[in-house]
């Protein structure tokens, strides 16, 4: 749904910016973006061509690409179900989730 996008872009681009920085901070590897890339405009990925990414240094995987259950994960670790919008009307409510792999100990995210 377009709606959900355009509501969660200033989401997304806050915690993109927080988990590169955490990236910077403590090293590992930050997955989360969710949906199409926000760093090239529609239709203009270089990806779909087989050529390398413009932004290689801004873009990560999402958790789905590597193989991560993120339904089963927010329900048995947090407890939150994730909705999904039908008949294209917007869900209840809708959740961004992200991660941050590292082996630096323990890493705090206060927001």
């Amino acid at each position: 749904l377009a709606e959900a996008g355009r509501l969660l872009r200033p989401e997304r681009i806050r915690i993109e910016r927080r988990l590169l920085a955490l990236e910077r901070r403590y090293g590992g590897r930050a997955f989360s973006y969710v949906g199409s890339c926000l760093y090239c405009p529609e239709g203009s990925c270089t990806r779909p061509e087989g050529l390398p990414c413009r932004h290689p240094d801004r873009v990560r995987p999402s958790l789905e690409a590597c193989g991560f259950d993120i339904g089963r994960t927010t329900s048995e670790l947090f407890g939150i179900e994730l909705k999904w919008g039908a008949e294209g009307k917007l869900p209840e409510y809708l959740t961004l989730v992200c991660g941050l792999f590292h082996d630096a100990g323990h890493v705090a995210w206060k927001e």
